[in-house]
């Protein structure tokens, strides 16, 4: 996948897996040091929500309250919100040590891209620049891994990868420079979505992805 690999086809070179690892590292090193200050600062303290704090402070901010922001302002429950805090601990601090097993860290950075996906909807905080991080991965979960599209939608993808590769550079672009186009206006939390969505079938089960999979191959098949 890297520029290099697509200058040199034909090399033989065996390619090192060195620097994907070292950005798994560098990954969960960022994830780790996000929640080592929320660990020392009174995330465990049982009286009070830090979580209910950043959802209410985004609400009475003065800013337009969107998606699910003003339904979690109603819920007056702190053992949910301490659920939250406890497994937003949990998911920064353990982050790190699955990268020594490749499946369970794929699985992580679903649940990396399906927590900033939720932190969007309940808190009113877009990190669309830090999900592009994980693009690689979720790249390699559908295509390099395990093939986890049917055969009918692997070839269709593979036949138009340039226009999806153009695609998602040209929207990349876009998004990292801040530029939104007049006639076509792309929602600043548009390349978010994009990219957490397909993430959910990274931590859905086997038999999940075999059924989506059946549903869908058909939208793929030529008549």
């Amino acid at each position: 996948m890297s520029i290099d690999s697509l200058k040199n086809k034909n090399t033989k070179i065996e390619p090192k897996g060195w620097p994907l690892t070292y950005l798994s590292f560098l990954l969960g090193w960022g994830y780790f040091t996000a929640g080592l200050p929320k660990l020392i600062g009174g995330w465990l303290d049982l009286s009070y929500s830090t979580t209910a704090g950043f959802i209410l402070r985004r609400f009475y901010s003065g800013a337009e309250p969107l998606y699910l922001n003003e339904m979690f302002v109603k819920i007056n429950n702190l053992f949910i919100y301490k659920s939250l805090d406890y497994s937003t601990l949990l998911f920064e601090l353990g982050f790190i040590i699955t990268i020594f097993w490749s499946a369970l860290f794929l699985r992580a950075v679903g649940m990396a891209a399906l927590f900033h996906l939720g932190v969007l909807l309940t808190v009113n905080i877009p990190f669309t620049l830090h999900v592009l991080v994980l693009l690689p991965y979720i790249i390699y979960f559908y295509f390099e891994n395990k093939p986890q599209l049917s055969e009918t939608a692997q070839l269709y993808f593979i036949r138009n990868k340039k226009v999806f590769l153009t695609a998602f550079l040209l929207l990349a672009v876009i998004i990292i420079s801040g530029y939104y186009p007049r006639p076509f206006p792309i929602h600043r939390h548009t390349i978010l979505f994009i990219v957490c969505i397909p993430s959910i079938f990274m931590i859905l089960p086997e038999s999940a992805r075999l059924y989506f999979n059946k549903k869908t191959s058909r939208l793929f098949t030529k008549k």
